[in-house]
């Protein structure tokens, strides 16, 4: 199995983590805390997608050698991806916005729970919150890239 491939495998794994832990666990327990757990889950999701089709287009030689950071990586899918496969450009805020989410998490020296929302303070007490519909609209966006890069992948069989 290639490199690309396995990442797909892993990012269709999280896909459905974060899709059980949203539509089933979550109604059981009702613990908005859930929700950042989901949200690590979509992000992880996005980022092995997002590694599957960079690793592909480095097996063909289209884009440079793959660097390690993950805004190196979000600029070789703007620069190199977008354009060749027509890919929307909400998928790299998306990665952005996720990744600045649990940023404000680990920073944040205020965080509660309240009527089904989690909010993160920041240090300035500018909050951001996580609801149960926003974090459905993510994962929906996820499925969604998740199928754009499975499309691309495939390539008539070359691979098994």
């Amino acid at each position: 199995m290639e490199p690309f491939q396995e990442s797909m495998k892993k990012a269709k794994h999280e896909t459905h983590i974060a899709d059980h832990m949203i539509f089933i666990t979550y109604k059981v327990v009702n613990n908005p805390k859930l929700l950042l757990s989901a949200l690590r889950k979509i992000l992880a999701s996005m980022i092995h997608s997002l590694d599957s089709l960079l690793q592909y287009e480095r097996l063909f030689k289209r884009i440079p050698a793959l660097p390690q950071s993950h805004t190196s990586r979000l600029l070789l899918l703007k620069d190199y991806c977008t354009r060749r496969y027509g890919l929307s450009q909400n998928y790299i805020y998306l990665i952005k916005e996720l990744n600045d989410l649990i940023i404000a998490h680990e920073k944040s020296p205020v965080e509660f729970s309240r009527n089904s929302r989690f909010i993160i303070c920041s240090d300035n007490y500018r909050m951001k919150t996580i609801t149960i519909n926003k974090i459905k609209e993510y994962l929906s966006l996820n499925k969604a890239f998740l199928i754009d890069v499975e499309k691309i992948t495939k390539n008539n069989g070359i691979f098994r």
